[in-house]
């Protein structure tokens, strides 16, 4: 669809520029891979890890991991993706409260379900 996409087009504007779409960050510092998980793109999550080698165990400058952006988001699909992909549900533990909590805390019960 769109994202996909727009993912491509954006990937090869950053290719051309001599840049890895999977290790671009926005002005945050926050890896084009967060940004997708907390957006919910499960596919652009699935190009930026299998495509361009983006790190699946990123964190953001809170040390918020992708699991947990896309749980407290509520988006299970994407959440079950990073699990796919190698995600674990463990990282930043035990000083962040991770992935299930965000979910829980947020009343996401799809995304509760599907971790492990």
């Amino acid at each position: 669809g769109g994202d996909m996409e727009e993912l491509r087009r954006c990937a090869g504007e950053l290719l051309a520029l001599g840049k890895n779409p999977g290790q671009v960050a926005d002005p945050d510092g926050r890896a084009a891979l967060l940004l997708a998980a907390e957006a919910g793109r499960a596919e652009c999550c699935r190009a930026l890890v299998e495509e361009y080698g983006a790190d699946v165990a990123a964190t953001d400058r809170e040390g918020r991991t992708t699991l947990e952006l896309a749980a407290a988001a509520g988006h299970g699909g994407t959440l079950e993706a990073l699990l796919a992909l190698g995600a674990d549900p463990a990282l930043g533990l035990p000083h962040r409260t991770g992935a299930l909590h965000a979910a829980a805390e947020a009343g996401h019960v799809a995304c509760l379900e599907a971790m492990p």
